[in-house]
């Protein structure tokens, strides 16, 4: 009679610890699915901003051209180019004197006036600035050249 009942506790026993043993490969699968979705869902985020960046920087490219060929009224050299635009773009956080590149927020426009220089700092490191260009931070400028000032183009460089 105890052989039996030995024998039913060591089944009962075996049972248990398969199925704590099937629940640790549940949350093991779980945890790996949760990092891979994780994983994709910053690499879409990487890549709206780098679409959002493009769009903001052809929409200023655009102004500029529509001003040098005389559409609009001709902006200075190291003015804003943000001025040229009709809607500011997202995360435009206005113009300062000097600007700190290590205090501008992340995903925020600054235009630095004493450098005549529009910042943009990216969000994510993997962010794709234009241009394939290295660094987190945009450094966007007007530059006009020719004797009768119509050269007018966006440099585009990155810290």
């Amino acid at each position: 009679m105890l052989r039996a009942a030995g024998r039913n506790v060591g089944a009962r026993y075996q049972r248990r610890s398969r199925r704590y043993l099937e629940y640790a490969v549940v949350a093991v699968l779980v945890s790996m699915l949760g990092l891979a979705i994780m994983n994709r869902i910053e690499h879409l985020q990487s890549h709206v901003e780098t679409l959002t960046l493009q769009t903001s920087v052809d929409a200023m490219r655009t102004a500029v051209a529509l001003a040098a060929i005389g559409k609009r009224v001709p902006p200075a050299p190291g003015s804003n180019p943000v001025q040229l635009l009709e809607d500011r773009p997202a995360g435009y956080e206005g113009s300062a004197d000097s600007v700190d590149i290590k205090e501008v927020a992340p995903g925020s426009w600054w235009f630095d006036e004493r450098e005549g220089v529009l910042l943009y700092r990216t969000r994510h490191e993997t962010a794709g600035l234009p241009n394939n260009l290295p660094g987190r931070v945009l450094l966007l400028k007007i530059v006009i050249e020719g004797e009768d000032k119509r050269r007018m183009w966006l440099r585009i460089e990155s810290k």
